[in-house]
């Protein structure tokens, strides 16, 4: 009896033996399943860590942009704010400016020379002296005159009504040949402050050539020829010594006349 029962014993310890067996494999899937919940714990944890920075980013992203909004807000408006203050400023400047009492306006059409103020010139011998180099660099020397006959003759005419002083007569004689010297000439008269008086035919009866503050006196004799005519306008270009007989002798050719102004001429 002792047999057989040994025998079902060792059958049971047969049966019951691989069970030990069994326990490695248990093991070794719960160190699966422990990497596995490790693995998913560090994927959800980097999820979340990204997720977190992700919106970490996107409000420092709508911060910069709300930061940026109002500065373009307050840039523009501070460039509003200026140009209102610039416009009143200068507004009330001009309102102030136009309140003001304007002088008196005059009450007849002409003003009386003796409201005028005098002009300012400067006839200073040093003046006049330093003006003859620029003259004679324009004109040439033979062209600047100083000579006391011709200044006498240019001071005044027999023909005037106008009685002039013994002080009123130019410091030298200026005989340009071209409007391109004219120019160049007022130029220096008008750097210098000098008084300049016109002189042609020398017929004036009212002294329009009377160097009453002295300078220079233009003699235009060899500015005189006849430019252009037009025939259809009924009109005439000419340089200033231009003669009307002269004139008239060409205006004859075509049928035309120039009538004078009924005073003594040469």
């Amino acid at each position: 009896m002792v047999r057989p029962h040994s025998s079902i014993l060792r059958g049971a310890l047969r049966t019951i033996q691989p069970r030990p067996a069994t326990g490695i494999p248990q093991q070794r899937l719960f160190a699966a399943s422990a990497r596995c919940r490790a693995n998913e714990k560090q994927q959800a944890s980097f999820k979340s860590q990204l997720y977190e920075s992700t919106q970490q980013r996107l409000k420092r992203e709508r911060a910069e942009q709300e930061r940026f909004a109002q500065y373009q807000t307050q840039s523009s408006g501070g460039r509003y704010a200026a140009m209102m203050f610039a416009l009143i400023f200068f507004s009330s400047g001009a309102y102030y400016l136009g309140s003001l009492k304007p002088a008196a306006l005059p009450t007849s059409s002409t003003t009386s020379l003796a409201d005028l103020e005098p002009p300012k010139h400067n006839v200073s011998q040093s003046n006049l002296q330093a003006a003859w180099s620029d003259f004679v660099e324009i004109l040439g020397k033979e062209n600047v005159s100083t000579s006391p006959g011709d200044l006498e003759t240019h001071a005044g005419s027999d023909w005037s009504s106008y009685t002039r002083k013994e002080d009123e007569k130019p410091f030298l004689i200026l005989y340009p040949a071209s409007t391109e010297e004219v120019s160049r000439i007022m130029k220096v008269c008008h750097q210098r402050v000098i008084p300049v008086t016109p002189y042609s035919g020398g017929t004036s009866l009212e002294g329009h050539f009377a160097s009453t503050r002295g300078g220079v006196c233009i003699d235009f004799r060899r500015m005189n020829r006849i430019l252009d005519l037009h025939k259809r306008d009924l009109d005439v270009v000419v340089q200033p010594a231009v003669g009307w007989e002269d004139l008239n002798e060409e205006l004859a050719k075509d049928g035309l006349f120039f009538p004078r102004t009924p005073v003594p001429v040469p």
